[in-house]
């Protein structure tokens, strides 16, 4: 049975990535309190603040529950401007139309997209993945650190990460329930990924490849290995985030995963000499 892309799918992953923020934000309060990393319940979403330059630092699910309002808005830009963050927020395009009509009219601009893509469990065999040197498997406690620095120095483009690339690679660690992988090849550790399972939903993410090992299936192996131990758990569909025309995305795509939908993330920067609404 093909998978509908309605607005009903759409709200069920766009909170689920929401969530997702939350418990983010939730582990990194844990393992840097410096940071003072919060969380803001706002137009059935979550706004996310993890560090003013951190990816993480955003809002994610707004109107999936019905309209927006500039009150709203107004909570939304007061949490990331008072805590010195622009306000990004990723719209998903079956949210309700307020929300993208509240934005354009507070001068917010297009930063990037995002293809959604998703995977049934029920539509058919998982099949094999064509040959690889890589082979992929779940991280055992004493590999979480060697987890954490291939994961950062893939996203670092194998150069050395800088603080927040360390950061945001160990508190996936933290995150309650999620689950880490690596991929080995001639027994190194060449790529990771992670994923969390929500109910009857698996949420895949964190894939990062060192950039001499691309293009030698180290991260369809993790999809992989990823899918089957999701399916023997009883989940229903699977759900990763990638960039349009990437190579995750073309690896996502042969291993069976469609777009359901595609999120603009816009932005906008705090206005000069910004007071906290009181």
């Amino acid at each position: 049975m093909m998978l509908a892309s309605d607005r009903e799918l759409a709200t069920r992953l766009e909170l689920l990535y929401a969530d997702e923020s939350r418990r983010y934000a939730e582990a990194w309060s844990w393992l840097d309190p410096s940071v003072r990393a919060s969380s803001l319940p706002v137009a059935g979403g979550w706004c996310t603040f993890t560090g003013a330059d951190s990816p993480l630092t955003q809002a994610v699910g707004l109107g999936t529950q019905g309209e927006v309002t500039a009150a709203q808005l107004d909570a939304l830009e007061d949490f990331f401007f008072r805590r010195g963050a622009s306000a990004r927020v990723a719209v998903c395009p079956l949210a309700h139309p307020s929300l993208l009509q509240g934005l354009a009219g507070r001068g917010y601009v297009p930063w990037e997209f995002e293809h959604v893509v998703v995977r049934d469990l029920g539509a058919g065999s998982l099949g094999v993945p064509a040959a690889s040197s890589c082979v992929a498997r779940r991280v055992e406690p004493d590999d979480s650190e060697t987890w954490a620095r291939v994961v950062a120095q893939g996203f670092a483009e194998g150069q050395e990460p800088d603080r927040n690339g360390v950061l945001l690679a160990r508190v996936s660690l933290l995150v309650e329930g999620m689950r880490c992988y690596l991929a080995w090849e001639c027994e190194a550790p060449v790529a990771g990924g992670a994923m969390v399972v929500r109910g009857d939903l698996a949420l895949l993410t964190g894939d990062a490849t060192l950039p001499a090992a691309r293009g030698h299936g180290a991260q369809t192996q993790l999809i992989h290995q990823r899918v089957r131990e999701a399916t023997a758990g009883g989940c229903r569909l699977v759900t990763a985030g990638v960039a349009p025309g990437g190579r995750s995305h073309r690896n996502f795509e042969r291993q069976g995963f469609l777009v359901a939908y595609t999120r603009i993330t816009v932005g906008r920067n705090a206005p000069s000499g910004y007071a906290p609404a009181r």
